[in-house]
């Protein structure tokens, strides 16, 4: 990667009361609230062609819906999604600006996925006209910020996603008024950095970008420690405990995000094994994840020379809520 040299840079105690707002509003670290201002300062960019997935994390009463109304003051042009289909996110999203999702757990991973490469962030549907039916593009490319209770289904959108856990530090966890950075945002002097060969790099480049025009060196160590986190844990290939992987697989292969429902149907245990491995870089086999699952309290039947987790929504549904 090529190093930019940026003149007139902002000056950092011009953000610092920024990062004061957000280590009060929830449980992050300093260098958590570094990256958040960073990823608010990109929401201003309009010569970006991708940006990644601010995706919240953590325990019940660490801030994670705080920190998202602190982020929403924050941020350019704020749209906050109150629909949960397929249609009715599609729509929201269609020539927003910042995108803001709070419980986003049931939100279209496909949807999520698509906007944050302009490239591939047309979606064409059909509506009636007086002649018929005609087809509706609508693009949904743009900055997302969103509170998660569960890892990612989709290891794409995984890929693609700067995720910030929340922790129980002291705080008063409240939101506090304070002026939009819009102002610093337009006196950015951003020079746009090669990509380089690494999924984690790229992906956080555009923060990259920002952070090299502030005369800080705090906000590129952040980031630089953050990458080298991520960086690990990608390498590693198990970032979650195998009992949650498997749960969330069958969770994934049991809900229609278009219907948003939940499907009442048996799961092949191979398939199921498959996705867990894909979800969560975990290496299990296929008699690993049976012992998990039944140990949960699940099914498992043999039928036609395969195995399936049986159809248990009251009980997957009870498990979930506890992650």
């Amino acid at each position: 990667m090529t190093t930019a040299t940026v003149e007139n840079k902002i000056e950092g105690k011009k953000l610092e009361p920024y990062v004061e707002v957000l280590l009060g509003a929830s449980g992050i670290t300093e260098e958590q609230a570094r990256i958040c201002l960073l990823y608010t300062l990109c929401t201003y960019r309009e010569d970006l062609d991708r940006i990644p997935i601010l995706a919240i994390t953590g325990t019940t009463g660490t801030g994670k819906s705080v920190l998202l109304e602190q982020l929403v003051l924050l941020v350019h042009s704020p749209n906050v999604a109150t629909g949960n289909t397929f249609a009715t996110v599609r729509d929201e999203m269609g020539n927003s600006g910042t995108f803001i999702i709070d419980e986003s757990d049931r939100v279209s991973e496909r949807l999520l996925l698509l906007r944050t490469d302009r490239n591939i962030s047309t979606i064409s549907h059909n509506i009636r006209s007086r002649f018929g039916w005609t087809a509706n593009p609508i693009n949904v490319f743009g900055a997302t910020i969103l509170v998660r209770r569960n890892p990612f289904r989709d290891a794409a959108v995984r890929n693609r996603a700067i995720v910030i856990r929340t922790q129980n530090n002291p705080g008063d966890y409240r939101i506090k008024a304070i002026e939009s950075p819009e102002e610093i945002a337009r006196d950015m002097k951003v020079e746009r950095l090669s990509l380089g060969s690494g999924r984690v790099r790229d992906i956080w480049t555009p923060l990259l970008e920002v952070a090299q025009t502030i005369d800080d060196p705090s906000y590129e160590e952040a980031l630089e420690r953050a990458m080298k986190a991520e960086q690990q844990i990608f390498r590693s290939g198990q970032e979650y405990e195998p009992s949650e992987v498997v749960l969330y697989a069958l969770d994934k292969l049991t809900w229609d995000s278009e219907e948003n429902k939940r499907l009442d149907k048996d799961v092949g245990l191979p398939e199921l094994t498959d996705t867990a491995n894909e979800i969560g870089d975990v290496r299990l086999i296929k008699r690993q994840a049976e012992e998990l699952l039944m140990s949960m309290g699940f099914k498992v039947t043999f039928t036609h020379g395969t195995k399936y987790v049986r159809a248990n929504t009251e009980l997957l549904e009870k498990l979930l809520q506890g992650c």
